[in-house]
């Protein structure tokens, strides 16, 4: 009888040992060539990494928000490149921000933690050299001959991408990495919890790319607390038309557009996406990845983008494209149509005010109860709630 119980326990213990090694190996498997691999009993919690690019003008205070934000949803490890511009061929100097700038600019993101890499605009523009080849790719031709405004910076952003995505890979500890931009906050709803961890845990290992549909703050007020951050106070957005009934956008739409914008949207619509860390992954532009793997749309998640939140803001934006300077069309300021007009608007700061209230602001409030009511604004509180409990402060949250 003892025999028989001995070699029943040596069974048990052979079978149990065949589930830790199968399952080690499977593990593997499922994360060879996308990131690390995580063996049985190990910590296997994911590290995202978010990419962004920042300079003339970015708010510190926005910054320091940003990743305080991004900090509280899961965000692990930031990229941060500062944008000098290109170098003038002539004068082989940056030809925007400058070095006070870049260095007070510093200094405020090396103090946020060190979970942030930062690269200077030296570093930035080196970086961009190594990847150089990329301009030749197809997907970024139709920008390289841009030399100011949103060709030139789709250009630089798309390549610090790339740097981020090499930084990522030779460290192998990061899992995900996301491009949003410093005006940009990522929402991962999801009934398992407000977090990119566990949004992106739940992937099929098939899944190497995950497209982010973008919603868009409507500001309500035209003038802003100028300590505070557009993540505290805006909580009105313009949902993406694709979280919205096509019967219901076509009747509403116009109504969103106030009639006179050219656009539902002022800015893009086509989200921003998120890429599995593998030996394939590589950017493709600065909203998408490519890579070998599948590529779906979040139901769970979105961009909260707040690219117009008040008229000092919309000024910053308007001061940023050099084309003029450069003796080039104001049109090739930007992709945007609504940012072309921005281009154009004449120096007289009351009456960019009075049109920027007219075009941007929702001070109508008959037309927010009706699109509110309709499904195309929604409230969204998470940067307020997110903020006031991440990095509370008395003078903004009131």
């Amino acid at each position: 009888m003892a025999t028989i119980v001995f070699v029943f326990v040596v069974f048990v213990v052979v079978v149990l040992l065949l589930v830790v090694v199968t399952g080690t190996i499977a593990i593997g498997v499922a994360h060879g060539g996308r990131g690390r691999a995580h063996s049985v009993g190990a910590s296997t919690r994911l590290v995202v990494g978010a990419v962004t690019t920042v300079g003339r003008g970015a708010s510190k205070t926005d910054v320091k928000d940003w990743l305080a934000y991004h900090r509280a949803v899961g965000v692990g490890r930031f990229y941060v490149f500062y944008d000098g511009g290109e170098r003038s061929a002539s004068e082989g100097a940056e030809t925007a921000g400058t070095m006070e700038d870049e260095e007070t600019f510093r200094a405020a993101v090396d103090g946020a933690g060190d979970d942030v890499v930062f690269f200077g605009s030296e570093m930035a523009r080196k970086s961009r050299e190594r990847f150089d080849y990329l301009r030749r790719e197809p997907f970024l031709a139709p920008y390289v001959n841009g030399t100011c405004g949103a060709s030139a910076l789709f250009v630089r952003q798309t390549l610090h991408l790339q740097s981020a995505i090499e930084k990522a890979r030779a460290s192998g500890d990061v899992d995900w990495l996301v491009h949003v931009d410093a005006d940009e906050l990522i929402a991962p709803f999801s009934p398992r919890g407000f977090s990119v961890e566990s949004l992106f845990a739940s992937l099929p290992s098939n899944v190497d790319r995950v497209v982010m549909p973008n919603h868009e703050a409507v500001p309500e007020s035209a003038f802003e607390e100028e300590t505070c951050s557009p993540f505290r106070t805006a909580t009105l957005f313009r949902k993406n038309h694709r979280r919205v009934h096509p019967t219901v956008y076509r009747r509403f739409a116009h109504s969103a557009r106030r009639g006179v914008n050219p656009n539902y949207f002022l800015a893009y619509a086509n989200g921003k996406s998120a890429g599995r860390v593998t030996k394939s992954l590589r950017a493709n532009g600065a909203h998408r990845f490519k890579c070998s793997g599948v590529e779906i749309t979040c139901d769970e998640c979105a961009v909260l983008h707040y690219p117009f939140s008040s008229v000092r803001r919309a000024a910053t934006r308007l001061g940023r494209c050099d084309c003029d300077a450069k003796g080039e069309s104001t049109d090739k300021c930007s992709f945007l149509s609504f940012d072309r007009e921005l281009a154009k608007f004449p120096g007289d700061a009351d009456a960019f005010a009075k049109w920027f209230i007219e075009r941007v602001v929702e001070t109508n409030a008959t037309r927010r109860r009706d699109l509110l009511s309709a499904g195309v604004y929604e409230r969204i509180l998470a940067g307020t709630l997110v903020l006031r409990r991440a990095a509370p402060f008395e003078a903004c949250d009131g």
